[in-house]
């Protein structure tokens, strides 16, 4: 019987994919996203690469681990915003990784990584991400700013209100009124 994708990602010691715009989400989530299956398995990711420094990613410009669990992938490409999702889509990931000086295929430890993102990307990241649904938040600066993947316990803001329950409601003030946050 095939291992479900969560469970890959929980108790492989292999290597994460990871496309470079993800890079970024990554420092920013806080428990939303485009399903609950989605959320999950970004949770997943996100606490497998902070709980373990060591752990070895391979850059992509393509569908990585965080995009198998997602609505929006039909055919192994990104569908969200219609036929050329996936070309402005990997264009973004080329960006994020021209930036870090790494290239499609790169394999480096995640606590490397997102301490080079966190580097790289000091002075923002308006150039790259003004156009995602998510930066007017400031939620993906915000935990670039404060390093937040390069902490294990660290959380992505310091504010008391809850987060995204486990069905990917949103009870956060930026929320949508507790609703699903949706593409």
């Amino acid at each position: 019987m095939a291992q479900s994708h969560a469970s890959r990602i929980t108790h492989r010691s292999s290597l994460i994919a990871l496309r470079g715009h993800h890079l970024l989400c990554l420092h920013g989530f806080r428990g939303f996203g485009y399903s609950p299956e989605f959320v999950s398995n970004m949770q997943l990711v996100r606490d497998r690469l902070a709980g373990s420094p060591d752990v070895e990613v391979e850059v992509t410009t393509s569908p990585d681990d965080i995009c198998s669990a997602c609505p929006h992938l039909q055919e192994g490409k990104c569908a969200r915003n219609g036929g050329d999702s996936e070309t402005r889509t990997r264009e973004k990931d080329t960006a994020v990784l021209a930036r870090l000086a790494l290239s499609t295929g790169d394999k480096i430890s995640s606590g490397e990584l997102f301490a080079l993102t966190a580097e790289r990307f000091s002075d923002g990241i308006e150039d790259l991400c003004s156009s995602c649904k998510w930066f007017p938040l400031g939620w993906c600066a915000e935990g670039i700013g404060r390093k937040v993947m390069e902490q294990p316990s660290a959380r992505a803001c310091d504010c008391a209100m809850p987060h995204a329950d486990e069905d990917g409601r949103a009870p956060h003030p930026y929320g949508n009124a507790g609703g699903r946050v949706s593409g």
